[in-house]
Protein backbone atom coordinates (compact mmCIF):
# COMPACT_ATOMS: atom_id res chain seq x y z
CA UNK A 1 0.00 0.00 0.00
CA UNK A 2 1.26 3.67 -0.82
CA UNK A 3 -0.45 6.76 1.23
CA UNK A 4 0.18 10.23 -0.73
CA UNK A 5 0.23 12.97 1.73
CA UNK A 6 0.07 17.17 1.78
CA UNK A 7 0.58 19.01 4.86
CA UNK A 8 0.80 22.82 5.19
CA UNK A 9 3.95 24.11 4.37
CA UNK A 10 3.56 22.90 0.93
CA UNK A 11 5.27 19.27 0.57
CA UNK A 12 4.05 16.13 -0.76
CA UNK A 13 5.09 12.90 0.82
CA UNK A 14 4.81 9.80 -0.52
CA UNK A 15 4.92 6.32 1.95
CA UNK A 16 5.81 3.93 -0.09
CA UNK A 17 6.02 -0.18 0.68
CA UNK A 18 3.61 0.55 3.96
CA UNK A 19 2.69 -3.12 5.38
CA UNK A 20 -0.21 -3.53 7.49
CA UNK A 21 1.05 -6.38 10.54
CA UNK A 22 -1.03 -9.04 12.11
CA UNK A 23 -0.27 -8.24 15.22
CA UNK A 24 0.17 -4.96 17.18
CA UNK A 25 3.42 -5.66 18.59
CA UNK A 26 5.50 -4.90 15.14
CA UNK A 27 3.32 -2.25 13.76
CA UNK A 28 6.34 0.88 14.78
CA UNK A 29 8.83 -1.45 12.71
CA UNK A 30 10.24 0.49 9.62
CA UNK A 31 8.93 -1.14 6.94
CA UNK A 32 8.53 1.67 4.49
CA UNK A 33 9.67 4.15 2.86
CA UNK A 34 9.12 8.05 2.74
CA UNK A 35 9.71 10.61 -0.31
CA UNK A 36 9.51 14.39 -0.13
CA UNK A 37 8.28 16.19 -2.75
CA UNK A 38 8.61 20.05 -3.15
CA UNK A 39 10.18 22.82 -0.91
CA UNK A 40 8.72 24.49 2.89
CA UNK A 41 6.60 27.27 1.08
CA UNK A 42 3.49 28.58 2.96
CA UNK A 43 2.67 29.67 -0.27
CA UNK A 44 2.44 26.07 -1.67
CA UNK A 45 0.21 24.84 1.57
CA UNK A 46 -2.16 21.95 0.07
CA UNK A 47 -5.74 22.73 0.68
CA UNK A 48 -7.41 19.69 -1.40
CA UNK A 49 -5.83 16.90 -3.48
CA UNK A 50 -6.54 14.33 -5.66
CA UNK A 51 -5.51 11.47 -7.97
CA UNK A 52 -6.81 10.90 -11.78
CA UNK A 53 -4.86 9.11 -15.11
CA UNK A 54 -4.13 12.07 -17.02
CA UNK A 55 -1.23 11.60 -19.35
CA UNK A 56 -0.13 7.81 -20.45
CA UNK A 57 -3.33 6.31 -18.24
CA UNK A 58 -0.56 6.93 -15.18
CA UNK A 59 -2.31 7.90 -11.91
CA UNK A 60 -0.84 11.78 -11.35
CA UNK A 61 -1.46 13.71 -8.26
CA UNK A 62 -3.47 17.22 -8.77
CA UNK A 63 -2.61 19.59 -5.58
CA UNK A 64 -4.57 23.17 -4.80
CA UNK A 65 -2.45 25.32 -3.34
CA UNK A 66 -2.67 28.50 -1.08
CA UNK A 67 -1.44 30.43 -3.64
CA UNK A 68 -4.22 29.52 -6.08
CA UNK A 69 -2.08 27.28 -8.31
CA UNK A 70 -3.37 23.55 -9.30
CA UNK A 71 -0.10 21.44 -9.98
CA UNK A 72 -0.37 18.41 -11.58
CA UNK A 73 2.52 16.21 -10.27
CA UNK A 74 3.87 12.68 -11.89
CA UNK A 75 4.55 10.24 -8.46
CA UNK A 76 6.57 7.65 -10.89
CA UNK A 77 9.04 10.65 -11.46
CA UNK A 78 9.76 11.92 -8.01
CA UNK A 79 6.98 14.09 -7.89
CA UNK A 80 7.82 16.65 -10.91
CA UNK A 81 5.32 19.26 -11.92
CA UNK A 82 3.90 18.12 -15.35
CA UNK A 83 1.42 20.92 -15.93
CA UNK A 84 0.22 24.36 -13.92
CA UNK A 85 -2.85 26.16 -13.60
CA UNK A 86 -4.09 29.17 -11.68
CA UNK A 87 -6.70 30.21 -10.28
CA UNK A 88 -6.77 34.31 -10.09
CA UNK A 89 -9.22 34.78 -7.34
CA UNK A 90 -7.72 32.53 -4.63
CA UNK A 91 -4.45 33.86 -5.94
CA UNK A 92 -5.49 37.24 -5.22
CA UNK A 93 -6.89 37.23 -2.03
CA UNK A 94 -3.78 35.09 -0.48
CA UNK A 95 -1.45 37.94 -2.00
CA UNK A 96 -4.31 40.78 -0.07
CA UNK A 97 -4.48 38.45 2.66
CA UNK A 98 -8.19 38.71 3.07
CA UNK A 99 -8.78 37.67 6.37
CA UNK A 100 -12.58 38.30 6.08
CA UNK A 101 -13.73 36.18 3.77
CA UNK A 102 -10.47 34.51 1.53
CA UNK A 103 -11.67 32.47 -1.25
CA UNK A 104 -10.18 29.10 -0.79
CA UNK A 105 -10.35 25.86 -2.79
CA UNK A 106 -13.46 23.51 -1.36
CA UNK A 107 -13.56 21.34 -4.30
CA UNK A 108 -11.06 19.51 -7.12
CA UNK A 109 -11.46 16.58 -9.46
CA UNK A 110 -9.63 15.83 -12.66
CA UNK A 111 -10.22 13.14 -14.86
CA UNK A 112 -8.12 12.24 -18.22
CA UNK A 113 -9.38 15.52 -19.89
CA UNK A 114 -10.86 18.03 -17.82
CA UNK A 115 -9.92 19.21 -14.63
CA UNK A 116 -12.73 20.85 -11.88
CA UNK A 117 -12.14 23.37 -9.60
CA UNK A 118 -14.82 25.57 -7.17
CA UNK A 119 -14.16 28.17 -4.53
CA UNK A 120 -15.88 29.39 -1.64
CA UNK A 121 -17.13 32.32 -3.27
CA UNK A 122 -19.37 30.16 -5.80
CA UNK A 123 -16.51 30.37 -8.36
CA UNK A 124 -17.19 26.49 -10.42
CA UNK A 125 -14.81 25.48 -13.40
CA UNK A 126 -14.31 23.31 -15.68
CA UNK A 127 -10.74 23.72 -18.06
CA UNK A 128 -9.91 21.55 -20.71
CA UNK A 129 -6.25 19.72 -19.18
CA UNK A 130 -4.06 19.25 -22.31
CA UNK A 131 -4.86 22.68 -23.74
CA UNK A 132 -1.94 24.71 -24.72
CA UNK A 133 -3.87 27.64 -23.30
CA UNK A 134 -3.86 27.08 -19.59
CA UNK A 135 -6.26 30.32 -19.07
CA UNK A 136 -9.14 29.02 -21.37
CA UNK A 137 -12.00 27.95 -19.47
CA UNK A 138 -14.46 25.81 -21.13
CA UNK A 139 -17.09 25.97 -18.41
CA UNK A 140 -17.92 28.28 -15.65
CA UNK A 141 -20.84 28.36 -13.14
CA UNK A 142 -21.08 31.27 -10.58
CA UNK A 143 -22.93 30.04 -7.43
CA UNK A 144 -24.24 31.96 -4.20
CA UNK A 145 -20.77 32.92 -1.70
CA UNK A 146 -20.02 31.13 1.58
CA UNK A 147 -19.71 27.43 0.12
CA UNK A 148 -17.80 24.75 2.61
CA UNK A 149 -17.69 21.72 -0.17
CA UNK A 150 -18.12 20.35 -3.55
CA UNK A 151 -18.17 17.05 -5.08
CA UNK A 152 -18.38 15.39 -8.28
CA UNK A 153 -19.69 11.76 -8.72
CA UNK A 154 -16.82 9.69 -9.72
CA UNK A 155 -18.47 7.72 -12.52
CA UNK A 156 -20.67 10.57 -13.65
CA UNK A 157 -18.10 13.52 -13.88
CA UNK A 158 -20.71 16.06 -15.26
CA UNK A 159 -22.85 15.72 -11.78
CA UNK A 160 -21.62 17.47 -8.95
CA UNK A 161 -23.16 18.31 -5.06
CA UNK A 162 -22.47 21.51 -2.92
CA UNK A 163 -23.35 22.77 0.06
CA UNK A 164 -22.13 25.45 2.64
CA UNK A 165 -22.97 28.10 4.88
CA UNK A 166 -26.79 28.75 4.87
CA UNK A 167 -26.34 26.84 1.51
CA UNK A 168 -28.16 23.30 1.73
CA UNK A 169 -27.25 20.86 -0.60
CA UNK A 170 -27.44 21.09 -4.22
CA UNK A 171 -27.17 18.61 -7.31
CA UNK A 172 -25.92 20.05 -10.44
CA UNK A 173 -25.47 18.80 -14.00
CA UNK A 174 -22.87 20.88 -16.48
CA UNK A 175 -24.97 19.40 -19.61
CA UNK A 176 -27.50 20.92 -18.58
CA UNK A 177 -26.42 24.35 -18.82
CA UNK A 178 -23.39 24.17 -21.84
CA UNK A 179 -22.78 27.86 -22.84
CA UNK A 180 -23.98 30.35 -20.32
CA UNK A 181 -22.86 31.85 -16.91
CA UNK A 182 -25.33 31.77 -14.57
CA UNK A 183 -25.47 35.06 -12.21
CA UNK A 184 -26.12 35.97 -8.50
CA UNK A 185 -29.28 37.64 -9.34
CA UNK A 186 -32.47 36.45 -7.45
CA UNK A 187 -34.41 36.27 -10.94
CA UNK A 188 -31.85 33.48 -12.13
CA UNK A 189 -32.06 31.79 -9.07
CA UNK A 190 -33.97 28.87 -10.42
CA UNK A 191 -31.17 28.56 -13.40
CA UNK A 192 -30.30 26.30 -15.77
CA UNK A 193 -28.32 23.28 -14.31
CA UNK A 194 -29.53 23.15 -11.08
CA UNK A 195 -31.12 19.28 -11.11
CA UNK A 196 -31.68 19.08 -7.40
CA UNK A 197 -31.86 21.71 -4.40
CA UNK A 198 -32.69 20.28 -0.66
CA UNK A 199 -34.66 21.11 2.01
CA UNK A 200 -34.18 22.69 5.35
CA UNK A 201 -35.25 20.04 8.08
CA UNK A 202 -38.27 21.01 10.02
CA UNK A 203 -38.03 23.43 13.24
CA UNK A 204 -37.26 21.92 16.12
CA UNK A 205 -39.35 21.38 19.42
CA UNK A 206 -39.27 25.20 20.05
CA UNK A 207 -40.28 26.25 16.71
CA UNK A 208 -36.74 27.65 16.28
CA UNK A 209 -35.19 27.62 12.94
CA UNK A 210 -32.29 24.96 12.35
CA UNK A 211 -29.68 26.41 10.56
CA UNK A 212 -28.06 25.01 7.58
CA UNK A 213 -23.83 24.68 7.17
CA UNK A 214 -22.94 21.77 4.96
CA UNK A 215 -19.47 20.89 5.72
CA UNK A 216 -18.61 17.49 4.23
CA UNK A 217 -20.20 15.63 1.25
CA UNK A 218 -20.24 12.33 0.00
CA UNK A 219 -21.95 10.28 -2.91
CA UNK A 220 -23.05 6.94 -1.06
CA UNK A 221 -22.79 4.85 -3.82
CA UNK A 222 -20.42 5.29 -7.30
CA UNK A 223 -22.95 4.07 -9.55
CA UNK A 224 -25.80 5.98 -8.41
CA UNK A 225 -25.55 9.79 -7.78
CA UNK A 226 -29.18 10.19 -6.00
CA UNK A 227 -28.02 9.18 -3.04
CA UNK A 228 -25.84 11.67 -1.08
CA UNK A 229 -23.93 11.79 2.63
CA UNK A 230 -23.70 15.21 4.01
CA UNK A 231 -21.54 16.50 7.55
CA UNK A 232 -22.70 19.38 8.99
CA UNK A 233 -21.16 22.06 11.18
CA UNK A 234 -23.41 20.86 13.99
CA UNK A 235 -22.07 17.16 14.43
CA UNK A 236 -25.11 15.76 12.09
CA UNK A 237 -24.92 12.63 9.41
CA UNK A 238 -27.73 12.88 7.16
CA UNK A 239 -28.86 10.98 4.06
CA UNK A 240 -30.52 12.40 1.12
CA UNK A 241 -32.78 10.43 -1.83
CA UNK A 242 -33.26 12.91 -4.43
CA UNK A 243 -35.42 10.43 -5.69
CA UNK A 244 -37.83 10.51 -2.91
CA UNK A 245 -37.87 13.83 -1.09
CA UNK A 246 -36.22 17.44 -0.60
CA UNK A 247 -35.50 17.23 3.17
CA UNK A 248 -32.93 14.16 4.56
CA UNK A 249 -34.50 10.47 4.44
CA UNK A 250 -31.86 9.74 7.30
CA UNK A 251 -30.50 12.11 10.48
CA UNK A 252 -28.55 11.19 12.89
CA UNK A 253 -26.44 13.05 15.72
CA UNK A 254 -22.69 11.98 17.09
CA UNK A 255 -20.62 13.89 18.87
CA UNK A 256 -20.08 17.18 19.75
CA UNK A 257 -17.73 18.82 17.06
CA UNK A 258 -18.09 19.63 12.97
CA UNK A 259 -18.36 16.80 10.63
CA UNK A 260 -14.88 17.31 8.81
CA UNK A 261 -14.60 14.69 6.71
CA UNK A 262 -16.56 11.09 5.73
CA UNK A 263 -15.40 7.56 4.11
CA UNK A 264 -17.70 5.36 2.70
CA UNK A 265 -17.24 1.78 3.43
CA UNK A 266 -17.52 -0.97 1.09
CA UNK A 267 -20.92 -2.12 2.26
CA UNK A 268 -22.67 1.55 1.97
CA UNK A 269 -24.50 0.72 5.00
CA UNK A 270 -22.01 2.17 7.55
CA UNK A 271 -19.95 5.55 6.73
CA UNK A 272 -17.02 6.40 8.77
CA UNK A 273 -16.49 10.20 9.96
CA UNK A 274 -14.13 12.67 12.02
CA UNK A 275 -14.56 15.70 13.67
CA UNK A 276 -11.99 19.12 15.05
CA UNK A 277 -10.75 16.60 18.31
CA UNK A 278 -9.28 13.68 16.99
CA UNK A 279 -12.79 11.56 17.07
CA UNK A 280 -13.67 8.99 14.26
CA UNK A 281 -16.59 7.53 14.88
CA UNK A 282 -18.56 4.91 12.69
CA UNK A 283 -22.03 5.43 12.12
CA UNK A 284 -24.91 2.79 10.89
CA UNK A 285 -27.15 4.52 7.86
CA UNK A 286 -29.96 2.07 8.84
CA UNK A 287 -30.39 2.09 12.31
CA UNK A 288 -28.35 5.87 13.46
CA UNK A 289 -26.27 4.10 15.97
CA UNK A 290 -22.78 4.63 16.97
CA UNK A 291 -20.97 1.38 16.21
CA UNK A 292 -17.62 2.48 18.09
CA UNK A 293 -14.86 4.88 17.66
CA UNK A 294 -11.28 4.75 16.60
CA UNK A 295 -8.48 5.70 19.20
CA UNK A 296 -5.17 6.55 18.84
CA UNK A 297 -5.55 10.59 18.22
CA UNK A 298 -4.37 13.47 20.76
CA UNK A 299 -7.64 15.15 22.45
CA UNK A 300 -8.10 18.65 21.32
CA UNK A 301 -7.80 20.69 17.70
CA UNK A 302 -4.19 19.21 17.61
CA UNK A 303 -5.69 15.71 16.86
CA UNK A 304 -8.52 16.74 14.69
CA UNK A 305 -8.77 14.22 11.35
CA UNK A 306 -8.22 16.11 8.09
CA UNK A 307 -8.86 13.84 5.67
CA UNK A 308 -10.40 10.15 5.78
CA UNK A 309 -9.64 7.15 3.11
CA UNK A 310 -10.20 3.62 2.86
CA UNK A 311 -7.91 1.00 1.21
CA UNK A 312 -10.43 -1.51 0.36
CA UNK A 313 -7.93 -4.22 -0.83
CA UNK A 314 -6.37 -4.26 2.51
CA UNK A 315 -8.77 -3.46 4.67
CA UNK A 316 -7.34 -0.52 6.15
CA UNK A 317 -8.46 2.78 7.09
CA UNK A 318 -5.86 5.73 6.56
CA UNK A 319 -5.79 9.11 8.28
CA UNK A 320 -4.45 12.21 8.28
CA UNK A 321 -3.96 13.98 11.23
CA UNK A 322 -2.85 17.65 12.73
CA UNK A 323 -0.88 16.48 15.03
CA UNK A 324 1.42 15.41 12.29
CA UNK A 325 0.94 11.63 12.40
CA UNK A 326 -0.39 9.35 9.49
CA UNK A 327 -2.60 7.30 11.08
CA UNK A 328 -3.65 3.33 9.74
CA UNK A 329 -6.40 1.19 11.11
CA UNK A 330 -7.56 -1.93 10.76
CA UNK A 331 -11.69 -2.16 9.70
CA UNK A 332 -13.63 -4.28 11.38
CA UNK A 333 -14.98 -4.74 14.74
CA UNK A 334 -11.99 -4.32 16.90
CA UNK A 335 -10.58 -1.23 14.88
CA UNK A 336 -7.10 -1.48 15.95
CA UNK A 337 -4.08 1.19 15.15
CA UNK A 338 -1.69 -1.12 12.68
CA UNK A 339 0.74 2.33 11.92
CA UNK A 340 1.23 5.70 13.31
CA UNK A 341 4.00 7.70 11.30
CA UNK A 342 5.43 10.68 12.17
CA UNK A 343 5.87 13.01 9.03
CA UNK A 344 6.55 16.41 11.23
CA UNK A 345 4.19 18.78 9.72
CA UNK A 346 0.42 19.04 10.08
CA UNK A 347 -0.95 16.88 7.03
CA UNK A 348 -4.38 18.36 5.46
CA UNK A 349 -4.54 15.59 2.84
CA UNK A 350 -3.87 11.47 1.89
CA UNK A 351 -4.73 9.48 -0.85
CA UNK A 352 -3.95 5.95 -1.35
CA UNK A 353 -3.34 3.51 -3.79
CA UNK A 354 -1.85 0.11 -4.38
CA UNK A 355 1.50 -0.14 -4.40
CA UNK A 356 4.43 -3.00 -5.95
CA UNK A 357 5.02 -4.18 -2.15
CA UNK A 358 2.30 -6.51 -0.92
CA UNK A 359 0.56 -6.18 2.25
CA UNK A 360 0.99 -9.39 3.57
CA UNK A 361 4.35 -11.65 3.02
CA UNK A 362 3.93 -15.05 1.27
CA UNK A 363 4.85 -17.11 3.74
CA UNK A 364 7.47 -19.90 2.02
CA UNK A 365 6.26 -23.52 1.79
CA UNK A 366 8.15 -25.85 3.67
CA UNK A 367 8.15 -29.65 2.00
CA UNK A 368 7.17 -32.27 4.23
CA UNK A 369 10.39 -34.85 5.06
CA UNK A 370 8.11 -36.90 7.74
CA UNK A 371 4.86 -38.03 8.57
CA UNK A 372 2.55 -36.06 10.86
CA UNK A 373 2.63 -38.74 13.51
CA UNK A 374 6.81 -38.09 14.10
CA UNK A 375 6.80 -35.14 14.15
CA UNK A 376 3.82 -34.69 17.24
CA UNK A 377 4.58 -35.36 20.57
CA UNK A 378 4.02 -37.83 22.16
CA UNK A 379 1.10 -37.21 24.77
CA UNK A 380 2.59 -38.03 28.82
CA UNK A 381 0.76 -40.42 30.93
CA UNK A 382 -0.40 -39.63 34.18
CA UNK A 383 1.05 -41.42 37.14
CA UNK A 384 -1.45 -43.29 39.24
CA UNK A 385 -1.34 -42.48 42.97
CA UNK A 386 -0.78 -46.60 44.32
Amino acid sequence: MKCITGDEVGLIKAIKGLTIPNDSSSRNEATHVVETWGQVARAKGVQLMCQAKIFNEKNQIVVACNDGSIQIRDPYDQGKVCKEFKNDQVATDFVKRNKKNPAKFVGLFANNNTLMTCTTNGAVRYQPINSDDTSAIDKSITHATYLARMRVHPKENHIFACGGKERDLTVWDIHANPDSIVTQNKESRQHEGMIWNGKNVRSDFLDLRCPVWVTEIQFLNDQDYTKIVTGTRFHQIRLYDIKAQRRPVFEASIGHKMVVSIAITQSQNEIIFSDTIGNIFTCDLRTGRNLGQYKGFPKGSNGCVTDLTIHHNSSSLVSASADQHLHVHKLGEFREEKRKILLNHKLKCVLVEDDDVPDVPDVPEVEETADLDDIRPKPKKRKTKK
